[in-house]
């Protein structure tokens, strides 16, 4: 009689552990599950994988220091991506802002870029590009520098416009190197614009420890400043000096071969 009850028992308990078996299968949940992973994966295919959005094209905004199909070639190599070992070029996975970070390392006359998607596959690349602020000339050749005084675009001197300071250096430099200092930069700017709205043009400048030595275009005097002082009253300084010799009332001889406003006290000779 107990060996039945014990078969029996055994049988039961065998019977309720295949009817668990079988109700995983049946369980609306799990196909709800597997069908959430079956749309996902299809979702992550169609966005990764698919025709739509593998880029197609570049578009280049702002550019005139930089060559558009040069920047368009390097957007395309950026593209290139292998995930789970497949490759796609979709504009969804771009990484836009290591792209971005590369751009402004590769182009150096770029100041900031944006890239932006344009649906379904192109990529939108807006530039603005460096203000040129002065013309920096080493032996050889010359550049053109930003605000923090970094050379980024080579230039021919001959085609340097007369609204820019030019800076003349006896070495040798390369692009992106920094050439001179932000402060020296403000202060040949504002001594160059000073002058030359008041008709004295001073073709060149060049930088020493001890002072800036600026060139009158006309007469070829060297005006020697103190970048420690204030470039305005340096530069009023020298007009007063220049109309005073110029003037025919005048008994002072005047400078030959330079001026000297490093001073209190204006030295000519």
């Amino acid at each position: 009689m107990k060996n039945k009850i014990s078969k029996k028992s055994y049988q039961a308990r065998e019977y309720r552990h295949l009817r668990k078996r079988k109700s995983i299968l049946k369980n609306k949940y799990f196909w709800l599950a597997f069908l959430a992973i079956l749309i996902a994966v299809g979702f992550f295919y169609f966005l990764v994988f698919s025709p739509v959005f593998q880029l197609k094209g570049v578009i280049v905004k702002g550019a005139s220091f930089v060559n558009p199909t040069e920047v368009e070639n390097f957007i395309r190599e950026q593209s290139n991506k292998n995930i789970i070992f497949f490759p796609t070029r979709s504009i969804i996975v771009f990484n836009s802002k290591k792209a971005e970070q590369l751009i402004l390392k590769k182009f150096l006359p770029i100041d900031k870029v944006k890239i932006r998607r344009q649906f379904f596959n192109k990529l939108v690349v807006d530039f603005l590009e460096k203000e040129p602020k002065a013309v920096f000339c080493p032996v050889g050749t010359c550049f053109l520098i930003d605000k923090e005084g970094m050379v980024f675009r080579p230039i021919e001197k001959e085609s340097v416009s007369p609204s820019r300071a030019v800076i003349i250096f006896d070495g040798k430099v390369n692009l992106g190197d920094t050439v001179i200092s932000k402060e020296n930069l403000a202060f040949i700017i504002e001594v160059f614009k000073f002058l030359k709205q008041r008709d004295v043009l001073i073709s060149e400048f060049k930088i020493s420890p001890s002072k800036i030595e600026g060139v009158i275009s006309d007469s070829k005097l060297a005006i020697y400043f103190n970048p420690q002082k204030n470039a305005e009253q340096q530069a009023q300084d020298l007009i007063l000096v220049l109309e005073n010799q110029n003037s025919p009332d005048s008994n002072s001889k005047g400078a030959k071969e330079y001026i000297d406003l490093r001073f209190d006290k204006i030295f000519l000779k």
